[in-house]
């Protein structure tokens, strides 16, 4: 399997976003991704999710 970059993670999001029909997810949406907290803080720089500061590390995709 290959590393996760930031455009396969934001694809997934995008993904979950359509299906879901929401677009507010936390860190348990993503646990099966394992440890993308880089790629999460490089899509933000990216203006792609909005990262909220509360205690289940929840994230607004913007796409």
């Amino acid at each position: 399997m290959h590393k996760m970059t930031s455009d396969d993670l934001y694809a997934e999001l995008l993904a979950m976003k359509e299906t879901s029909g929401k677009s507010t997810f936390d860190s348990t949406d993503i646990l099966r991704f394992g440890d993308v907290q880089p790629l999460l803080e490089q899509l933000q720089t990216q203006g792609k999710i909005v990262l909220h500061n509360d205690v289940c590390e929840s994230f607004e995709v913007t796409g």
